[in-house]
């Protein structure tokens, strides 16, 4: 296995998940900004037939563009990573880690379907593709031949997913719910940059 190899590819990971959770994160505020500024633009221009916010509002517009696009392109970086870095590892190894990014793909996919078809079926795939993440990173923290600091890193980013589930599990709960699942997302959110950092640097 080559020390280089492993520290290119780990590196395109990390780097994916970084784009992709720091894009995701600031979607998640601008785009409601964006929506509401677009509508106020729309009443101020019905009212008094002219918008003074339209530039404020194209502006917002671009910007939720170029976050999806960066969320996208964390994606993509990501998988292709994944793809790489399985083709460098052990058998039992690399069946771990394409375990992990068929996982992601069909959550990526769950997450598609249920904004443009269905919610219950988006719903399912998400599921699918959780529980394969999770099997995925179970087997390369138990892993005999994955480095120990790599199997550190596997731990990691496997906590993270149960962090992820019971947060989603507690979010059901009315009130509270919503503020202790965005607490466990956020710690969840520095464990998979932390256990993917550890997986980076453990051919160093």
């Amino acid at each position: 296995m080559s020390s280089t190899s492993w520290l290119e590819i780990t590196k395109k990971i990390f780097l994916g998940v970084l784009l992709y959770s720091i894009a995701n994160v600031l979607y998640s505020i601008v785009d409601p900004i964006s929506s509401l500024v677009s509508f106020a633009g729309s009443v101020e221009s019905f009212t008094m037939g002219s918008s003074s916010i339209s530039g404020t509002a194209t502006f917002f517009k671009i910007l939720t563009y170029l976050l999806f696009i960066g969320i996208a392109g964390g994606y993509v970086l990501f998988l292709l990573g994944l793809t790489d870095f399985s083709k460098i590892l052990e058998a039992s190894d690399r069946n771990a880690v394409e375990s992990v990014r068929n996982g992601a793909i069909i959550m990526i996919a769950g997450a598609v379907v249920d904004v443009l078809i269905w919610g219950l079926l988006g719903l399912i795939l998400y599921i699918v593709g959780f529980i394969l993440m999770m099997m995925g990173y179970s087997k390369l923290k138990n892993s005999p031949t994955f480095p120990q600091k790599a199997r550190n890193g596997a731990s990691k980013l496997f906590t993270a997913m149960l962090l992820s589930l019971v947060g989603a599990i507690v979010g059901l709960i009315p009130i509270v719910g919503g503020f202790i699942n965005a607490i466990l997302s956020i710690i969840a959110f520095f464990f998979i940059l932390s256990g993917w950092a550890t997986i980076r640097d453990a051919e160093k």
